[in-house]
This record gives C-alpha cells, structure tokens and sequence, in this order.
C-alpha cells in the first residue's frame, strides 16, 4: 500500500479491520527523500513527502492507538531521521518532515 496517498491511513485501518488483523504493535518508520529546494520540488511530490512523514503516521496513531486503548493492549514507536535536528539544504523537505 502506498502510505504516500490521501486516504492511507483509513485504507490501512479498514484493510487491517476487514481481515480481523489485531495490532499490538504499529511501527512508523516509512519514509522517502527528495532531493531539491522547496520552492524546485513538484506539488505533487511534496504533498506525497508531507502525507507520508506527517499525516499518515499521525492518523495512524490515531485509529491504532484508539483500537489499543480499547483492547488494553499496544505500542506505537515513531521513527525519526536525525536530519530533523541538522540542516540539508538540498533535501529541505525530508529533516523538517
């Protein structure tokens, strides 16, 4: 599945729903570098970056970790770069994402 997309994390919620699959343990680690100033990366790119680092793995932890919360049960680990803390002028949108 392509975590990159819109709706991706409420696609891997109901996949994983439908098939009776329970989590305990949700790893966001997915991640993919653009080489590029902000202003030279197309629209289309960023917006996959942004979903992929930010949005998806927040939606994640958010229908999971309620689904843990109901079962008693879970762990969530956030994987970061350390490219968050160090500037990369050539892949601006990767460290703050």
């Amino acid at each position: 599945m392509d975590l990159a997309e819109e709706n991706a994390a409420k696609s891997l919620f109901a996949y994983c729903e439908a098939n009776n699959y329970q989590v305990d343990i949700l790893v966001n680690n997915a991640g993919m570098l653009i080489h590029g100033e902000v202003l030279t990366v197309e629209y289309a790119r960023a917006r996959s970056i942004l979903n992929l680092h930010m949005t998806t793995p927040a939606l994640l932890c958010r229908l999971f970790g309620k689904k843990m919360r109901q079962n008693g049960l879970g762990y969530i680990l956030n994987v970061s770069s350390i490219s968050a803390v160090m500037p990369y002028p050539t892949i601006s949108l990767y460290g703050p994402t």
